[in-house]
Formats: structure tokens, sequence, C-alpha cells
């Protein structure tokens, strides 16, 4: 009698467990058919990126000439060493424009810069010359140079009589290898020729000097 009851307690629970094999079977189903009908979540790409100003909006050589001057008359007005926030502060000028600005004197012997990072000072080691018209290079206010590149990097040339690859990919908001390659082009054809000044390698007219 006892066999037979641990028999039918074994067929009870053996029945039970394919009632719950059932169950789970019938949930593992709907799990699986609802993730098949709904649509997948679209997944978030990168942020879009900013463009890039134009190419209409460069910068006139006047108006970096401009710059120029403003920031080499206050540093000269201080009457030593300036640190380049204040110039920034007095002139208006971002951190990067006024980089350029003061690169451009240093390169020039108007300016001395003093140590590094945030112990960088500038001093004048020229006295200005007042407006940046009275400079010797630099060009009467005009419109950016509009048209082809090779059109406006020859029309800038014969503005500032004299530019670098990195003073005209500046002036022109172009890459530089850009710049050279379009110079090359003038070169061969004559329009233009390679000059040494103050030890700057640049350009100038081909008929300009001779």
């Amino acid at each position: 009698m006892a066999g037979e009851a641990v028999l039918e307690a074994i067929a009870a629970e053996r029945q039970e467990a394919r009632g719950w094999l059932k169950r789970l079977d019938a949930a593992e189903a709907a799990i699986k058919g609802r993730s098949l009908a709904a649509p997948p979540k679209p997944i978030a790409g990168p942020p879009p990126r900013q463009k890039r100003k134009g190419k209409g909006a460069t910068t006139s050589p006047a108006e970096a000439l401009a710059r120029q001057a403003k920031v080499h008359r206050f540093i000269a007005e201080q009457g030593g060493l300036v640190a380049p926030k204040d110039i920034r502060a007095a002139t208006g000028l971002s951190e990067n424009t006024f980089r350029t600005a003061a690169s451009r004197l240093v390169e020039a012997g108007k300016l001395r810069r003093e140590g590094d990072r945030q112990f960088t000072r500038y001093e004048s080691i020229k006295s200005p010359t007042g407006d940046a018209e009275e400079s010797p290079t630099a060009p009467p206010p005009s419109a950016p140079p509009q048209g082809t590149l090779v059109g406006r990097v020859l029309a800038t040339i014969q503005s500032c009589e004299f530019a670098t690859v990195d003073e005209l990919a500046d002036l022109l908001d172009e890459d530089p290898a850009l710049i050279e390659s379009q110079a090359g082009s003038l070169i061969r054809e004559e329009e233009i020729r390679m000059e040494r000044r103050n030890g700057r390698v640049g350009y100038v007219l081909s008929g300009a000097g001779v």
C-alpha cells in the first residue's frame, strides 16, 4: 500500500509539472511575439557637427591690418609687458583673433613675446604708426576679394604687396595647402614670385621691386 501511495504522489507531481511547463511555454511565446511585433527603437546618432563659417565670410587684408594696429597701439601705450587677457579686454578681440594678430606683429618685428602659456606677455619694440592705412604694406579699405580662389589669392597679394601662405590662408579663410597650390599656379603663369623678407618667405607680384 505504501508503494502505491508513493507512485500516486509521483504521478500527481508529474502532472503538476506538465502544467507548469505549458504555462511557461505560453508565456515565452507571448513575450517573443510582442518583441517581434514591436518596432525597434531608433539609435541616437552623434550630435550634428557645427558648420564652419561660409567661404564668403572672409577677412579682408585691411580688416586684419586694422586689428593688428589696434593691438600694437594698446601695447605700446602701456609702456611695458602686457598680458594677453588685458589686451583682449581692451581691444574686444577673441582669443584666436588676438593670437593671429599678435603672431603677425611678432613676425613683423613690432612686438616681443616673453614667457609661455599663462605667463605669456607682449611688449612693443616699435612705435605704432597710427592707422593701419599708414603702414607701408597696408592696402586701401576694400571688400573681401570675390571670384575664383586663384583670383582672390592674386588680388590679396596685390593688396598686401607681400604675404605668406599662412597670412593668405587666414585672410581668405582657406586651407594653407590649397593656398600654396593656387600660388604655385600663379608662379607658373609668372603672375607672382616668391621672396624672402625679414626671414619670412612669401609672395609678391612678379613686377614688384624690379
